[in-house]
């Protein structure tokens, strides 16, 4: 592993794959998984939590170009947050447009695969708003994600006031986790040069996501949108009692009980129906109106 001194921007060196860089929370360690030993070492690495009291230790996101059944799939972030070793958390880019099907079909030395984990409706997953991510993956490589948490879902269920309309990743970010001048203004800055990296409106390209080796302001852009997941996952679980489980005896219980249980219920329940609408025949995000609330 190479290690990069302290900053407030993501540095990078030229010749190896395990990158480290700076944060006001921590040291952010990443590593891009492009062959098929590094996959299994990854798998290796991410045990397969089953159904816990504690906070889910997967959180993901992905990129593409297009990112529908439409498009294609480039890259998908993994945070690591192991729960009986948080401070051993760790982001991984696992590079689809290289290894394809693989990335979801390689097995562990003990038969694990990606797709089994996604698949695994006892094993929590994090995801910010995973319609799209859900519709990419089922459709191109047939994954029927499961064990769902949306992120996106617990913070409007978490709000004292109006849940009618659904924020961003970003806003999120920015407005929700007390971040420090110098850590807002990074994160901004990292947001800013992606998105003029791939946004057509901005003058950019989503190809830019299958250029390898990968850019440095997409490497930045890609370990910000999940190195933030956990903290926000905390902040709103909070506001809900704690009470985000995918433990289907918890859940059922909260249905019934106070105020914040239901909000708990509603999210894991409105998470799952998300997925499941993402692989309607008929779903398709650019004709939906992808920020009305569910509620």
């Amino acid at each position: 592993m190479t290690t990069i001194s302290q900053s407030h921007t993501f540095l990078h060196p030229s010749q190896t794959n395990i990158f480290t860089s700076a944060s006001a929370f921590k040291l952010m360690a990443y590593t891009i998984i492009s062959t098929v030993s590094q996959m299994t070492t990854l798998l290796k690495s991410v045990s397969i939590p089953t159904l816990t009291t504690s906070a889910p230790s997967l959180y993901f996101d992905v990129e593409g170009i297009n990112l529908s059944r439409h498009g294609s799939i480039s890259i998908i972030e993994l945070h690591h947050k192991p729960s009986s070793r948080p401070d051993e958390s760790h982001r991984y880019l696992i590079d689809v447009h290289i290894l394809g099907f693989l990335a979801f079909s390689t097995p562990s030395a003990e038969g694990v695969s990606l797709k089994m984990i996604l698949e695994s409706p006892k094993t929590p997953k994090v995801f910010f708003d995973v319609r799209t991510d859900s519709d990419a993956m089922y459709a191109l490589f047939g994954i029927k994600l499961a064990g769902i948490i949306d992120l996106q879902l617990m913070e409007v269920a978490s709000r004292s006031w109006s849940k009618t309309r659904l924020r961003g990743l970003g806003n999120c970010i920015i407005q929700d986790l007390g971040l420090g001048s110098q850590e807002k203004q990074r994160a901004e800055a990292i947001k800013k040069k992606g998105v003029q990296l791939f946004a057509p409106e901005k003058g950019g390209s989503y190809a830019v996501f299958n250029q390898r080796p990968m850019r440095e302001e997409i490497v930045d852009y890609c370990v910000q949108d999940v190195v933030y997941l956990p903290k926000l996952f905390d902040k709103y679980n909070a506001k809900l009692a704690n009470a985000v489980r995918l433990d289907p005896t918890i859940t059922t219980s909260l249905s019934t009980t106070g105020s914040q249980n239901v909000w708990a219920y509603r999210v894991i329940e409105s998470s799952a129906e998300r997925v499941a609408l993402s692989q309607r025949e008929d779903f398709d995000s650019k004709r939906m109106d992808m920020k009305k609330g569910p509620w």
